[in-house]
């Protein structure tokens, strides 16, 4: 009897050692698959990132020079005693666009931001932030034209200019540091 016990012992050792070794072989399997999944979508993400960024820095490119011409036109007005002699007809509007950040946010939500290193991170989150307050600045700005007086005298003319002035100047600066740190992000990310 006690050869039967050892023999049913070994026969069902040789049946669930080969089971053993199928379930360990596809959570092998389903881990590799897993891993190459994340791995894709990791990559497809930096190239999505890599994409809004370039898109966000071609639009603050487009528009800085017209910025810079803004701010310093806007001062030289002001110098000038007899604005309404020679009424500026520079202004072609604010011409600031809102920054995506449709491809971070996507990262953030869906965790795939985890797959990169901490610096890439921490340069992103540097970007992204100073989009948001450009955005948010940009907003501001806009609200603050909006409620100036748009007469047609010299006193209402002479705030817009100081406003543009002023305004111009913090969007120049912002500008210059979207710049550079588009400049960084680019390299840190690709």
């Amino acid at each position: 009897m006690k050869k039967s016990r050892k023999h049913i012992w070994g026969t069902w050792l040789l049946q669930i050692i080969p089971v053993m070794i199928g379930v360990y072989l596809g959570f092998v399997v389903f881990n590799w698959s897993e891993n190459s999944k994340l791995k894709n979508q990791a990559t497809l993400f930096k190239q999505n990132l890599t994409t809004e960024i370039k898109t966000n820095q071609q639009r603050i490119q487009q528009n800085y020079e017209y910025h810079i011409m803004l701010r310093d036109s806007t001062r030289y007005y002001l110098e000038h005693e007899e604005i309404m002699q020679n009424k500026p007809d520079f202004f072609k509007g604010i011409a600031i666009e809102t920054l995506s950040d449709g491809a971070f946010e996507t990262g953030l939500q869906t965790g795939i931001i985890n797959e990169l290193t901490i610096n890439q991170i921490q340069q992103l989150n540097e970007l992204y932030t100073k989009q948001r307050s450009f955005n948010e600045f940009r907003n501001i700005l806009l609200t603050g034209l909006i409620q100036l007086d748009f007469d047609e005298n010299e006193k209402a003319m002479k705030r817009i200019l100081q406003y543009l002035a002023i305004t111009m100047t913090d969007v120049v600066i912002m500008e210059q540091q979207l710049i550079n740190t588009y400049h960084n992000t680019l390299k840190t990310v690709q």
